[in-house]
């Protein structure tokens, strides 16, 4: 009882969490909660009634005595009473969203020490409060639907400071507030106000007032009198356009005033006196259209001011007079045609100054003046042209925005004044000429981007003016020219972006000066040609940028004098060859010549560049690597030859590179590798080889000891794989190949792969394995094909132990083969999976004596689907470890001594062969063999001899023209389980032919043509025996039902098909009788004759019971008798009526007679065990 207890308590919390029913319930937090859910008004304060009469649980704090009531995910239309209990007397009550539409005035009245009411989120029209809320600090209705209030439904309630009324239809705020006199915050937001109404005046002590999203569009003189405490004002989002002269004037205290988004034009003089203690003004999104000088004025503590998006055209001289202590100053998307001079005057504390999109034309002397300690400008999106000197005064910037402006020319002292100026963006400016001296003054300056503007020259000087640049970006400019003393002054510049331009060719002393430079791109022009010492000056340049260009030719001594260049790009030019000395006294140590249209490499071409680490000469078209190539390259570490259009490699090509550890290959048209292309490569650890190869001569890898992981042949055609084709690389891992074809594996393919654990092949292709292909592979764990899914119902592509060559065209593999596959010794193969060889999908005709020799340990053989018609006798001798053999879907018909030493073989897969005949004793060596397949041969006759004493537990024998089975011929497998000889050609059965077989439990004789059955003699000799199949033979239709009565009667369940097949009995295929018969019921006369007399036996032993005994069992075996005389009188009146009875009718009272006699046994036993006691 009690395990069933501990089941159902978690399946009744699990379907209940998720259901609602009403409850109040204790929370732990910093006051103690009673929190109530899915309740309305009078479950409510049944609940609570119930709630109050029993003590807070002791996980509860009592230290604290305040108390919160919260009511959740209920509806409450009409709130007329809450139960309350004086011991807890609550301090807040949250009522939010219950869908309130009325409140009682009195219904708070017993809660004394209320400081917190939460009615927000509900339906409320209206709201009126009796006495009682005195010690009522917070009130929030916001979300209701309240209208206009009368002040005699809100009473004096002494200590509340907050009240909340945002979101709801208020026209006005008089009847709320007029007796709220300790009011401090007040919140009436989205609502539907016009005017501020009379009332506020009356709360003294208001300190933040937010108004936002109402229609007011007025703000009178007297609207805040009296209102000296307030500190905020957020009248964002409103249709003011008045404000009266002094409407401000009292509010002594304010800090904070927004009117942003109105609809404000003009502001009298005098607007914002009396604000002395004001910190913000946003004024931003209105339609003013003029600040008068002296309107700002007493403002002197203001931080910030947002004059965004309003309608001014110039800024006046000492506009923002009185502004002394502003730090930000917006004034974006304004109409300013013109800033006057000093318009910013006073405003010597501002730090940021934003005229983003401003429409400004002209930007006059003097305009910055006062602005020293501004450090950030934004003049974005204008359209004012730059004039000598316009930025003085900002002696301090350090940051000026100029982007989406139009700057035809920078003229002369443009950027003078901006000492303190690091970065400076001139891009996308339009920019097509620098007057001389157009940087003069930006001492400071770090970065200057020009990039992306009309630029053609780069005349004398013009960049002077910044000794401190480090960074200068004039890319994608239409520079043609630069003149010999462009760059004289650019000392601390250590980098240069110069790409996309349009220079022809670089003359001497074009960048003289730049002696700091360290990285300098050129690429993207239209230079021809690289003259002699064209890089003079550039004595620290580390990284050189020439790609992209039409470099034709390259010059002896072209990159001389650059003593410290590292690296150097000249990818994507014209250069057709690549003469001798033309890298000479250069420290290249990264060079890129890819797609650069090579086509001759002259010897010694890469002489002096013995630092040189990596270079990159793919996309070429170099048709032969000759002796000699790459001399000088002593250092080299990675050589790129990728697409180059390699056609050969001389022996000695690579003479020299002793330094190499990566070369890459790939996609060249070289189709033949011979022996010695890689001599000279004694420290290559990664070789890509070309695609396509159709010749790997032998020992073409000698030398290549320390190439490690993998070799990859990919969309190879090779006639053979030679002896020593692999030879050398005595560190590799792992030989795959994709896409390739071998068309002889000769003997000794792979020797000297010492190390090498698996070769994988990906669609690939072999006609002939050569003894001793596989030779000297002791240490290959695996031969992995990509087909495997194809081929195999595992699921594993990849495991140690598993070689698979299924459906690769083998046609042919000779004895000897996988000899010396000698890694899975008996000692190697404890914890390992078991060892397979799959050779499934190929064309192999001929299995040949030993044929598997240095397979010794595979435990599984595959060779089905291929077009095997022999197999040699002692073929597989040598397989002595092998458990599971199949050799299904062939065209073998001879299996003479074929199973010679397999005394481990526990399945043979035979199936869909051209087996006729069976040899004798063929099966003999096979002394553990469990599972034999013979599916779809041809075998007509089973002899005596043909399965000798082998522990076999399945026989699958069906499909084949079997018609004759001699006696005897299942004598010595006696352990047999499952025997299936469906769908031959059996006219007679001798069913004692299976006398031997005790252990049979499944028999399938199916599609046959047996006429008749002997379903009792099976059962009686097969007492074990629990499914059977005769379907589909020729058993009439009208001899079915008694066959299978018997079955039913023993347990013995038969094999159903489709019931609706014309000649179907109970879902067994049978034959339809000539004209429908009944079934004759004179043997059922007999058999219930027995049955009765059985029964009175029976019957008696009752009697004598009922006669010793106390009789508690008569009146059960009475009816039990009752049944059975009922049931033999209906058999006897039918069967003597027609002397037939339909045969549902006979099977349904044999089974109840069944019962019955089953039951009065049970009868019986109980009467005599207690006749006995």
């Amino acid at each position: 009882m009690i395990y069933r207890i501990v089941i159902v308590i978690p399946l009744l919390l699990f379907y209940i969490e998720g259901i609602e029913f009403p409850h109040c319930i204790w929370q732990r937090a910093q006051c103690r909660k009673i929190k109530c859910a899915d309740v309305d008004e009078t479950i409510l304060n049944t609940q609570l009634e119930q709630f109050w009469s029993k003590p807070p649980p002791k996980t509860i704090n009592t230290t604290n005595d305040c108390y919160i009531l919260e009511i959740v995910r209920s509806k409450l239309p009409k709130l007329e009473k809450i139960n309350t209990d004086s011991r807890y007397e609550c301090e807040e009550i949250r009522l939010s969203s219950l869908e309130i539409t009325f409140v009682n005035e009195d219904v708070f009245a017993n809660f004394k020490k209320l400081n917190r009411l939460y009615l927000d989120g509900n339906s409320l029209s209206s709201v009126r409060f009796g006495k009682g809320l005195d010690n009522l600090e917070k009130l929030f209705l916001q979300d209701n639907q309240l209208e206009d209030t009368p002040p005699s439904d809100v009473p004096n309630m002494p200590n509340l400071k907050t009240l909340n009324l945002d979101k709801n239809k208020l026209s006005s705020i008089d009847g709320l507030i007029c007796n709220l006199t300790s009011l401090e915050n007040l919140s009436v937001k989205y609502n539907r106000l016009t005017a501020l109404g009379s009332c506020l005046k009356f709360n003294r002590n208001l300190k933040n007032l937010a108004l936002s999203d109402n229609g007011i569009n007025s703000i009178t003189k007297d609207a805040f009198d009296n209102l000296t405490s307030l500190q905020i004002i957020d009248l964002d989002h409103n249709n003011i356009s008045i404000i009266e002269k002094g409407a401000f004037d009292k509010l002594i205290s304010l800090e904070t005033l927004t009117l942003q988004y109105n609809r404000l034009v003009n502001l009298e003089d005098g607007t914002f006196d009396g604000l002395t203690r004001l910190q913000h003004l946003f004024l931003a999104h209105n339609l003013i259209k003029s600040f008068e000088p002296g309107i700002f004025r007493n403002l002197a503590n203001v931080l910030d001011i947002s004059l965004r998006n309003n309608s001014i055209s110039s800024l006046k001289t000492d506009t923002f007079r009185g502004l002394e202590s502003v730090m930000v100053l917006e004034l974006d998307l304004m109409f300013i045609k013109v800033i006057e001079p000093r318009a910013f005057a006073g405003l010597r504390r501002l730090r940021i100054l934003s005229l983003y999109g401003c429409s400004i034309t002209e930007i006059r002397p003097n305009a910055f003046d006062d602005l020293t300690s501004t450090v950030v400008l934004y003049l974005d999106a204008n359209q004012f042209q730059l004039v000598p000197d316009m930025f003085m005064g900002l002696n301090k910037l350090s940051d000026i925005k100029l982007m989406l402006n139009t700057f035809e020319v920078l003229p002369t002292n443009g950027f003078n004044g901006l000492s303190e100026l690091r970065e400076l963006e001139l891009q996308n400016l339009g920019i097509k000429r620098m007057a001389l001296g157009a940087f003069t003054g930006l001492n400071e300056l770090r970065y200057l981007n020009l990039s992306n503007n009309l630029l053609e020259n780069i005349k004398d000087d013009c960049l002077s003016g910044m000794p401190n640049l480090q960074i200068l970006d004039l890319s994608n400019n239409r520079i043609k020219l630069i003149l010999g003393n462009a760059f004289y002054e650019l000392h601390g510049v250590y980098q240069i972006e110069l790409g996309g331009n349009s220079l022809p060719r670089i003359i001497g002393h074009t960048f003289d000066g730049l002696r700091n430079v360290t990285k300098l791109n050129l690429s993207s022009q239209n230079i021809t040609e690289i003259v002699r010492n064209a890089f003079d000056g550039l004595e620290r340049i580390q990284t050189l940028s020439l790609n992209k260009n039409k470099i034709g030719t390259l010059s002896n001594g072209s990159f001389a004098g650059l003593t410290n260049l590292a690296n150097l790009d000249l990818s994507d030019n014209e250069i057709k060859t690549l003469p001798e000395g033309v890298f000479w006294d250069a420290s290249i140590v990264s060079l890129n010549l890819s797609n650069s249209g090579l086509e001759v490499i002259e010897p010694n071409a890469f002489g002096g560049l013995n630092m040189l680490k990596s270079i990159d000469i793919g996309k070429n078209h170099v048709s032969g690597l000759k002796n000699g190539t790459f001399n000088g390259l002593s250092s080299l570490s990675s050589l790129d030859l990728r697409n180059m259009g390699i056609e050969t490699i001389e022996t000695g090509a690579f003479n020299g590179l002793d330094s190499l550890k990566r070369l890459f290959l790939k996609d060249n048209p070289l189709s033949q590798l011979k022996a010695g292309s890689f001599v000279g490569l004694t420290n290559l650890t990664v070789l890509i080889l070309p695609d396509g190869l159709t010749s790997i001569e032998p020992r073409t890898f000698e030398g290549l000891s320390k190439v490690a992981v993998t070799i990859t042949v990919v969309n190879a055609n090779l006639t053979t794989l030679e002896e020593d084709t692999f030879s050398g690389l005595t560190k590799v891992l792992f030989i795959i190949f994709r896409n390739t074809t071998i068309g002889t594996i000769k003997a000794n393919g792979f020797r000297g792969s010492n190390k090498l654990a698996g070769v994988t092949f990906s669609n690939c292709a072999i006609n002939k394995m050569e003894s001793k292909a596989f030779s000297d592979m002791g240490n290959v764990a695996f031969i992995a094909n990509e087909n495997f899914r194809k081929c195999s119902n595992k699921q594993v592509i990849l495991r140690n132990g598993h070689y698979t060559f299924c459906q690769m065209g083998v046609n042919k593999i000779e004895v000897g083969a996988f000899q010396d596959i000698h890694l899975h010794t008996e000692r190697d193969l404890r914890g390992l999976p078991e060892l397979e060889l799959n050779l499934n999908g190929n064309y192999l005709t001929t299995i040949y004596t030993d044929n598997f020799i240095g397979m010794e340990h595979i435990e599984e053989l595959s060779i089905s689907d291929n077009q095997l018609t022999t197999i040699n006798e002692n073929a597989f001798s040598t397989l002595t470890a092998l458990k599971r053999l199949n050799l299904s879907n062939n065209w073998i018909s001879n299996l003479n001594n074929a199973f010679t030493k397999l005394d481990k073989l526990h399945q043979l897969d035979l199936d869909n062969n051209n087996i006729s005949f069976l040899p004798p004793d063929l099966f003999e060596p096979l002394k553990e063999l469990h599972r034999l397949k013979l599916r779809n041969n041809y075998l007509t006759e089973l002899a005596v001899g043909n399965f000798p004493n082998i522990p076999l537990k399945i026989l699958d024998l069906g499909n084949n023209n079997i018609s004759d089975i001699e006696n005897g011929v299942f004598d010595q497998i006696r352990t047999l389980d499952t025997l299936n000889m469906s769908y031959n050609s059996l006219e007679d059965f001798n069913i004692r032919i299976l006398s031997p077989l005790q252990k049979l439990k499944m028999f399938h004789i199916a599609s046959n043509n047996l006429r008749e059955f002997d379903s009792l003699l099976l059962v009686d000799t097969l007492p074990k025996l629990r499914s059977i199949d005769i379907n589909d033979n020729m058993i009439p239709c009208d001899e079915l039902p008694h066959i299978l009565t018997v079955f039913k009667t023993h347990s013995l369940e038969y094999v159903r098909t489709e019931s609706g097949v014309l000649g179907n009995f109970d879902g067994v295929k049978c034959v339809p009788n000539e004209s429908p018969q009944m079934l004759n019921a004179a043997n059922y006369k007999n058999m219930l004759r027995n049955i009765n007399e059985k029964l009175g036996v029976i019957t008696d032993y009752f009697k004598k019971a009922r006669s010793t005994s106390e009789k508690p069992f008569e009146a059960r075996s009475e009816v039990i008798q009752s049944k059975i005389d009922g049931l033999y009188k209906t058999l006897q009146t039918a069967a003597g009526r027609n002397d037939s009875v339909s045969a549902f009718q006979i099977i349904l009272i044999l089974v109840c007679v069944v019962i019955c006699i089953v039951q009065l046994i049970s009868v019986y036993k109980k009467c005599r065990n207690t006749q006995h006691s």
